[in-house]
């Protein structure tokens, strides 16, 4: 099996721990490795054959010191012409391959940036879809929601089939539902989220392309330097919209594990260990008296007294603070200047 990671995101809605210069994937939120680096480390099994990286120019340099040494054999940086979202990325990739004669029936897709555990279960799931996988199919894995989340993506289940393990047919797709309708996606036990990682057979992708993306195919059989060249001319789509939208065959299968994008503070929070106090601390932190907070020091010691339910963040360019389930979102907090490339606009 062959793995396709995504990792040229821009990761600002963790601004600004995370920011364009350095944005959430390449960082170590806890006191393990960046979420990039954990992300390659579940592939390291000799299952996962090649992976290749699909990022921009700005951050070669940072993945490739983040490659654990014993994985740098398998894997390929390839760096896209310019940021197009992810459907325009999967395109290069198919272009530099085709270039490069390398024979990929299928790609596992994935993000770079999301927290997954145990990781075990990842390589089983992948185990279970390839062997289910029909070959005019693409498949998808799905978490199941633990509390009505309004900023995933969500799957609404068909019906069950009769393949071994949980897998169901796919109904429709519902993007960052209102708090009312993920509220019901919970309680009906039909909805899964969606995780963005993709099971993708290449003939059929070739298939879907001319028919969904013919300017994207054309440029896949030309070439990457054809490709480059009409970069700026192609939509700005995810796979999902692009392709798994359309009517196109999809099975889903439900992960067996704890899941988030760690998109907010809050699911950072979820997702990182705590101490006795319930806190996360980093760096040179001093917490009195101060429970349930996010606290990321870098230059400066902080010191806290009688605080909850915080957000402090000493960063390169600013001191940050917020409640948690505030934090920083750039489509909905408008407090930022907008004359740095590192500040979400």
């Amino acid at each position: 099996m062959d793995v396709l990671i995504l990792a040229g995101g821009q990761g600002l809605r963790l601004w600004p721990l995370s920011q364009k210069s350095y944005p959430k994937q390449f960082l170590s939120l806890g006191e393990g490795a960046s979420l990039f680096t954990e992300t390659l480390i579940r592939f390291s099994s000799p299952f996962f054959q090649r992976i290749y990286i699909a990022t921009n120019r700005r951050y070669k340099r940072i993945i490739e010191k983040q490659i654990p040494q014993h994985m740098r054999d398998k894997c390929t940086v390839i760096i896209e012409p310019e940021s197009r979202n992810t459907m325009a990325a999967l395109a290069y990739v198919l272009a530099f391959l085709r270039e490069q004669k390398i024979a990929v029936s299928s790609l596992f897709i994935t993000p770079s940036d999301h927290f997954l555990s145990p990781i075990q279960e990842l390589e089983k799931a992948v185990v279970s879809l390839e062997k289910q996988l029909p070959k005019d199919t693409i498949g998808l894995l799905g978490a199941a929601p633990l509390y009505p989340e309004t900023d995933y993506g969500y799957i609404e289940l068909k019906h069950a089939l009769s393949y071994e393990g949980s897998f169901f047919s796919v109904e429709k797709f519902h993007e960052k539902p209102s708090l009312k309708n993920a509220k019901n996606y919970l309680a009906s036990k039909t909805y899964l989220w969606n995780t963005g990682m993709i099971l993708l057979p290449v003939a059929y992708c070739y298939h879907l392309m001319e028919k969904h993306t013919p300017l994207l195919y054309k440029g896949v059989l030309q070439g990457t330097k054809a490709l480059e060249a009409a970069f700026t001319s192609f939509s700005s789509q995810s796979i999902d919209c692009a392709l798994l939208e359309k009517n196109v065959s999809l099975i889903v299968k439900r992960l067996d594990c704890y899941w988030s994008d760690v998109g907010s503070w809050d699911r950072l929070y979820d997702a990182l260990q705590k101490d006795e106090n319930q806190n996360i601390l980093q760096g040179n932190v001093h917490a009195e008296n101060s429970s349930s907070c996010l606290i990321f020091a870098k230059d400066k010691p902080i010191y806290t007294l009688g605080v909850e339910n915080l957000v402090i963040v000493d960063a390169e360019n600013c001191f940050f603070i917020a409640e948690k389930k505030q934090g920083a979102h750039r489509k909905k907090n408008r407090l930022f200047p907008k004359n740095s490339e590192n500040i979400p606009v």
